[in-house]
């Protein structure tokens, strides 16, 4: 019952998620999120007992780089419901970067899993065409990427507290979010008419 409630969240926040992307720059919207999920959960759970390099890391690539990426991704006009389809493919990418960077050899099982999924994607792709222009496609793809190594480094980090290290990552996420909400800011059109001097009578 409880991975039911998981994989329905999970179908769930692309859809939720383009909802506030329409009307905010996509990663200024994951920067707001991320701080009200922290905050002020950071003050009540400790810090894990890993590298701030573990941190940072984890924050970067399965948070800010997945998110950002994802929302920038569905900004650009991939359809949410695809979306949450394409990302599931960080399974496949964690089982291959795990062979590569963890010494992990995929089971039989797992290899034909990846296979399959590959398959599917390929399938994807092909009839994507029908739906979303392929450069949001590729853009949700590189989330999927993200999130699996973001998975790799957790791996590696092996922190006692999930929690914690799902709670202090987050806090890294508004940071790389700030240049880019200025950029974001400073390229939006005026919505009203530029104003007109005229040359008072004399």
């Amino acid at each position: 019952m409880g991975l039911n409630f998981v994989a329905i969240d999970f179908g769930l926040h692309p859809g939720n998620g383009s909802g506030g992307a329409a009307d905010v720059p996509p990663l200024l919207f994951v920067a707001i999120r991320f701080v009200l999920v922290v905050f002020p959960c950071i003050f009540f759970v400790r810090k894990p007992d890993v590298s701030w390099k573990a941190i940072i890391g984890v924050g970067l690539f399965m948070s800010a780089g997945q998110f950002g990426l994802l929302y920038l991704g569905m900004a650009l006009g991939m359809p949410a419901g695809l979306a949450s389809l394409v990302l599931q493919a960080q399974v496949l990418l964690t089982v291959l970067l795990a062979a590569r960077f963890l010494g992990e050899r995929p089971s039989k099982r797992q290899l034909t899993g990846v296979v399959l999924g590959v398959a599917g994607l390929a399938l994807v792709a092909v009839g994507r065409s029908l739906v979303a222009p392929v450069v949001p496609l590729m853009i949700v793809l590189a989330a999927a990427l993200s999130w699996a190594a973001g998975n790799i480094i957790a791996r590696k980090a092996k922190a006692a507290s999930g929690l914690g290290l799902v709670v202090w990552s987050g806090a890294v996420v508004p940071c790389p979010s700030r240049p880019c909400r200025s950029s974001s800011t400073a390229r939006q059109p005026s919505s009203g008419p530029s104003p007109t001097f005229s040359r008072p009578p004399s």
